[in-house]
């Protein structure tokens, strides 16, 4: 499947494409769309419309998510999903409403449907999530209790500071640190705590993603996803090809028939 990701630069891009293949459960093939000149806040609420319809228009792309950093923004919540209750504070409630007439759009041709959409508030940054690897207290809730608002600005220097062991990372050590944490995210199949600590935010996507395949959640799941054990059987001998995402079957749970992984979900 041919997804476009972005986030609010070319590392956070590279890191979100790891979690939404795990998510997915398959490997991802990443689509840039050609009209993205600028990234940040702003840029993404300005553009998400038309990137959204260039690639249904012009890409043979399966998908688009958009992921935001919350900063001092207010977090989502889920009385925000309530029709009237958004949050004109709220950067997703701005995306979701924005999404809204786009999912019943229907584009020119035959044959043709519209793009599916994922959205997700990473609450402070997307540094926060990726460094859930190191430290389980990180998480909307102790965002939301421990930190003052008027230190909030610091606090978010400080976890890209702990992450890339500098004020002022290079792209490159940032897309270097950010791939790293997110792989091990996945390699130690810690997505469904991260889903239970940021549950508007990265929640929030993940189950976005799992209605393009009707996968069931991370909870619900008795047996390794198809990523997970692809990743392990990796570590062997021999690598296996990429699973690919295909057609959602009646018992999604079930794994294609072969040996019987020793994965288990956390």
């Amino acid at each position: 499947m041919r997804v476009c990701v972005l986030g609010e630069s070319p590392a956070d891009d590279a890191a979100l494409s790891i979690l939404v293949s795990a998510v997915l459960g398959c490997e991802i093939e990443p689509i840039a769309p050609r009209s993205l000149s600028s990234r940040g806040w702003p840029a993404a609420l300005g553009t998400f419309g038309p990137t959204y319809k260039e690639l249904t228009y012009n890409t043979d792309a399966g998908g688009l998510v958009q992921v935001v950093d919350s900063d001092l923004s207010p977090a989502h919540e889920e009385t925000h999903e309530q029709a009237g209750q958004e949050d004109a504070r709220c950067r997703l409630c701005q995306l979701r409403l924005t999404l809204l007439p786009l999912r019943s759009w229907s584009p020119p041709g035959a044959g043709r449907r519209p793009l599916r959409g994922a959205l997700g508030l990473a609450v402070p940054s997307v540094e926060a999530w990726l460094l859930f690897a190191k430290d389980h207290r990180v998480g909307e809730a102790l965002w939301s209790t421990a930190w003052p608002k008027e230190s909030r600005t610091g606090a978010v220097r400080e976890l890209k500071s702990v992450l890339y062991d500098t004020d002022r990372p290079t792209l490159q050590r940032e897309m270097e640190r950010m791939t790293r944490e997110a792989t091990r995210l996945v390699a130690e199949r810690r997505l469904a705590a991260l889903e239970t600590h940021f549950p508007a935010g990265f929640g929030h996507l993940a189950r976005e993603l799992r209605q393009w395949t009707k996968r069931p959640g991370f909870a619900d799941m008795r047996s390794a996803s198809a990523f997970i054990a692809s990743a392990d059987r990796a570590r062997g001998p021999s690598a296996p090809s990429h699973t690919r995402c295909r057609r959602p079957s009646r018992f999604p749970w079930r794994r294609p028939a072969g040996p019987r992984s020793q994965s288990r979900m956390p």
